[in-house]
This record gives structure tokens, C-alpha cells and sequence, in this order.
């Protein structure tokens, strides 16, 4: 039997994540897999990337990494309000960092109990991310994920979509956003494997929100009133 907790899309949430982190150093699991975008949208890019590194948790990169290892002049999806917010997330980190993440992968697949699984931030093609902005069906995932041979796909990404499964061509399930919360609750998916079958659970923890909405109001950077609606929660203006 083998454990496996998956987190995605922290996205600077240092709160979040740190209840996260602590929650699973107390049970005794086989592997931890975050599937990207830790960084960007909130306030703690480089602490949030620097605790999944000194955790040697498995990093899966996400769109947000990409852009930071790349640039975002690659990007045509990104607008110019997207851009200064993404060169202030630079701005937090380093080329440490940078040379840290070139080493991690887009997508994981590997076998696990009898089980071909694939962990990846989202779908990918030609060496980029690809975007369909249409409903999340089978039919649709299916062409999004033809590439990947695999039984069960772990993706992120979409962060309202928390433990969404469509089964197709393979079991999809997305565990949504552990980071992007509006309220002072987060989780995370764990998978148990055994004998050729796998169960998913989501676990659900507090984290410190005032601590969290302390730092956010203090701290000034580009889309920030977008930001606070959007993805926290909080009618900043």
C-alpha cells in the first residue's frame, strides 16, 4: 500500500501552505507532490517556493514557474497588467531559484500498485500549456490529455474545480487550489494505492487567515485589487 498527498496551486499563500506541510509531517506517507504554481497571485512567492524545496516535496512546474524561468515575453496569453505583476513576483525571487526549478519536471508518470499514474499541472502540447476555454467534459479532456498514457491523471490549474473526476480515456481529477482560499480553510488530496485500486480523500485544515490578510493589506503590488476579489475573497475596493 502506498500513500501519496497532493497539493496544487499555492500560489503564495505561506499560511495555507504551512498548515499543509505540518498536517502531512504527521502521518507517514510514501510521497508529497505539489503540481505547481506556487508561486504569483499571492503575497509569499519566495517563501512558499523555498518551504516546498527544504521539504523535498515533488515539484511538478506549473504555468506561473514558466513564466518566471522563461519570461513572459514567450507568453502572448499574458496581458500587460499580468506582465508587471509577474516582473514584481521576479522581482521577489532569484536566480537561485530559477536554476532550482529548470531542473523540475512538467509531468510525472509512474506506476504505482499495479496503477500507471500521471502528476501534472495541466494539459501540454508542443512544449507549452495548452488553454481551452470550454467546458471541462470528458470529451474535451480527452484531447487535452491524448498525449499522456496514464490510468489516472492528477492535474491542478483550475482552482474552483476541488477533486473533480470525469472519467474517459483515463480517471481525471483535478484537485483544484490549496492557496487561492476565502476563508480560513485549506486542504489537500491524499491518494491511498493498493492491490490495483485507489482511493481519494480530501483533507481539510485551517490556516492562520488573519495572519495571512495582515500581509496582503500591507503589502502593495501590481493587480492587487483584481487579486483580493478574485482569488481571496476580500472586495479590496
Amino acid at each position: 500500500m502506498k500513500r501519496i498527498a497532493i497539493l496544487s496551486d499555492i500560489h503564495g499563500n505561506i499560511q495555507a501552505l504551512e498548515s499543509i506541510v505540518t498536517d502531512i509531517k504527521s502521518k507517514n506517507l510514501d510521497d508529497v507532490i505539489c503540481l505547481g504554481d506556487t508561486i504569483a497571485i499571492g503575497p509569499n512567492p519566495k517563501e512558499c517556493l523555498e518551504l516546498i524545496l527544504n521539504e523535498n516535496i515533488t515539484l511538478i512546474l506549473g504555468n506561473h514557474e514558466e513564466y518566471f524561468i522563461e519570461g513572459t515575453d514567450k507568453f502572448p496569453e499574458v496581458g500587460s497588467n499580468e506582465t508587471k505583476h509577474q516582473e514584481w513576483i521576479k522581482s521577489q525571487l532569484n536566480n537561485e531559484l530559477r536554476d532550482k526549478l529548470k531542473e523540475k519536471p512538467f509531468i510525472i508518470q509512474k506506476k504505482i500498485e499495479g496503477i500507471t499514474f500521471a502528476f501534472t499541472h495541466y494539459a501540454r502540447k508542443n512544449n507549452k500549456f495548452i488553454y481551452i476555454n470550454e467546458e471541462r467534459n470528458i470529451e474535451n479532456l480527452d484531447k487535452m490529455f491524448s498525449n499522456v498514457k496514464a490510468s489516472v491523471i492528477f492535474y491542478g490549474h483550475e482552482h474552483h474545480l476541488e477533486q473533480t473526476k470525469l472519467v474517459g480515456n483515463a480517471d481525471y481529477i483535478c484537485v483544484g487550489s490549496s492557496g487561492c482560499r476565502k476563508d480560513n480553510k485549506t486542504y489537500y488530496t491524499l491518494i491511498t494505492i493498493d492491490d490495483n485500486m485507489y482511493t481519494v480523500e480530501k483533507v481539510n485544515i485551517e490556516y492562520d487567515r488573519e495572519e495571512f490578510l495582515n500581509t496582503f493589506n500591507n503589502l502593495n503590488y501590481p493587480d492587487k485589487d483584481l487579486i483580493s476579489k478574485v482569488f481571496f475573497g476580500l472586495g479590496y475596493k
